[in-house]
């Protein structure tokens, strides 16, 4: 990540730090702030992220937005059947600052990944992008080997 992206907070989050790959290169640090497991399976998340680092390697900083993750899991919460979220943008800072957008994921549970699209908007103008990157983090919390994680 380069330098210019800004540094990784203190604080990495409730999750392992997901490594972006893609249009988004850097860490995403996810914070939880209430989950709800329902016992059809399904799964409510909701908190704040942080990203640290680059839109196509161009646009450095930070931003952080608002998410809303909702899932099916097993019965015993052991495994994810499908998922998706949506992050809104609601500050920045570096190249980010004054930046607004969405970013919407959907996991890929058969294959390990989060493929991503979204939109950004700053006062100059509109960048529209999709890719994907290596799940690195499990809402289950199930156990996941070292190797199997991608560590920012």
């Amino acid at each position: 990540m380069p330098a210019d992206a800004g540094a990784p907070p203190a604080d990495t989050g409730n999750y392992p730090p997901i490594k972006m790959d893609g249009s988004l290169g850097g860490c995403w640090y996810t914070y939880v702030s209430d989950s709800r497991l329902h016992p059809s399976g399904a799964y409510q998340e909701t908190g704040t992220e942080l990203f640290v680092g680059c839109l196509n390697e161009t646009t450095c900083g930070t931003f952080a937005t608002t998410y809303t993750f909702t899932g099916k899991f097993t019965a015993n919460f052991e495994a994810e059947i499908h998922g998706r979220c949506e992050h809104s943008i609601v500050s920045g800072t570096g190249d980010f600052a004054g930046t607004s957008g969405i970013i919407l994921f959907k996991d890929d549970v058969d294959n390990g990944v989060f493929y991503y699209r979204g939109n950004m908007k700053d006062s100059d103008n509109e960048t529209d992008w999709e890719a994907r990157t290596r799940k690195t983090s499990d809402r289950s919390k199930a156990a996941i080997s070292p190797s199997d994680q991608t560590r920012c």
